[in-house]
């Protein structure tokens, strides 16, 4: 399972410093998702990647010479492995809304030839991976990476490949909803993710605050707090743009408000906290 993490990892920090902003892969996140990270820098891994540190990290896993040939094949040239880091990826998380130890996500990743893709996935096999054999259905091909653990699934079809991973189980459905997704069903369809995508720069984060307010209400003192205080903590996103230049590293953070917080007098905010909350009570 590390080698899958380690692999997965690098695939991201090639999109990271390869990608050009392609919004159309955005539309496989579901509307439903909590979180959703954008990447679309426009540097090389190969060239950014420190030699010596990748090695060290090989030794670290220890690496032999046909898995470290694949690794430094998918750092120098992810196209002769059938993937485009040079095309916007997109991950996104969604938590059961009843309990948030419970959760499914997935980062999308373009193709850029499908046999290329599976014959490298076939390499991988008995490395990196562990599965039985590619398998077909509805327009999408896929494997179950580590064999009998079912919480993980690689999918694709001849656009984008995409990972999914569950608390749970993960079925090939899943996996052909989100690389069939209408745009009428995609995060998309929020406005506030729209703005948001507007303004993307290298390395982009997306949160709203629903899933986490609903549990926080949960708790009796913090909910009366709330109504004593007339606020809502639903309805809230936060919005983190990461630019990545070779001198300087720049973060923008911009939390979008709900009106309940944009008229809140954070006076009897402080005054209803101090009424409520059990551990403050005098």
């Amino acid at each position: 399972m590390k080698r899958i993490v380690f692999l997965a990892s690098l695939i991201i920090l090639g999109i990271i410093f390869s990608a050009c902003t392609d919004k159309k892969v955005l539309k496989c996140i579901p509307q439903t998702a909590d979180a959703v990270v954008v990447v679309s820098p426009d540097q090389k891994l190969s060239e950014t990647c420190d030699p010596d540190a990748l090695e060290d990290i090989l030794d670290e896993f220890g690496f032999d010479s046909d898995e470290r040939s694949l690794v430094h094949k998918l750092v120098d040239n992810p196209k002769s492995m059938g993937i485009d880091l040079s095309k916007t990826m997109a991950g996104w998380m969604e938590f059961d809304k009843q309990d948030l130890d419970e959760m499914v996500g997935g980062f999308v990743v373009a193709v850029s030839d499908v046999d290329a893709l599976e014959s490298s996935l076939h390499e991988l096999n008995g490395k990196f991976l562990n599965f039985s054999n590619i398998q077909k259905q509805n327009g999408i091909s896929y494997i179950y990476p580590n064999k009998d653990k079912e919480g993980t699934i690689i999918g694709w079809n001849n656009k984008y490949l995409i990972m999914m991973v569950s608390t749970s189980r993960i079925q090939p459905t899943d996996v052909i909803s989100a690389l069939y997704r209408d745009k009428g069903f995609s995060i998309l369809t929020n406005q506030n993710f729209k703005e948001f995508s507007d303004n993307l720069t290298d390395v982009n984060l997306w949160l709203k605050s629903d899933v986490f307010a609903k549990e926080l209400k949960k708790e009796k003192d913090v909910n009366n707090m709330l109504k004593d205080a007339n606020i809502d903590l639903a309805g809230n996103y936060l919005h983190v743009y990461l630019t990545l230049d070779k001198k300087e590293y720049r973060m923008e953070v911009v939390v979008s408000k709900n009106p309940s917080l944009q008229r809140a007098d954070w006076t009897k905010i402080i005054q209803a906290y101090f009424r409520n909350i059990d551990d403050y009570n005098y």
